[in-house]
C-alpha cells in the first residue's frame, strides 16, 4: 500500500469561467477522497463555471485510485498548457 501525501492548489478563472484543480504528488484511494471533496465545494461554490484536473504533477500510488478518479469524473485535462513561467497567454501563443 502506497502512502503519500497531496498537495492541492484550486485557482479561478473568472473570465474563462473555469476552476483548475492542480494535485501535486501520489494519489491514492485514500487521499482521493479529499480531492472529490474539493471538486464539490468548488461546484456549489461556483456552479457557473467548469471543473478542471490539471494532473501534470500528479502519480498514481495503484491502478485503482487512477480508475477510481476516472470512474469519478474528475479526470486530468490534457488540454492545459505545462507550467513555462511564461503565464498562460505566452504559452499557447508559443505553442502556435
Amino acid at each position: 500500500m502506497t502512502t503519500g501525501k497531496l498537495g492541492v492548489t484550486a485557482s479561478v478563472d473568472l473570465d474563462a469561467s473555469t476552476v483548475t484543480i492542480r494535485p501535486v504528488g501520489t494519489l491514492t484511494n485514500r487521499n482521493l477522497q479529499g480531492l472529490l471533496a474539493l471538486r464539490h465545494r468548488a461546484e456549489r461554490a461556483l456552479p457557473q463555471c467548469d471543473i478542471v484536473l490539471d494532473g501534470a504533477f500528479l502519480g498514481y500510488g495503484s491502478e485503482d485510485a487512477r480508475e477510481a478518479l476516472i470512474r469519478s469524473g474528475l479526470h486530468p485535462g490534457t488540454d492545459r498548457p505545462r507550467r513555462t513561467g511564461l503565464g498562460r497567454r505566452a504559452a499557447l501563443k508559443q505553442a502556435a
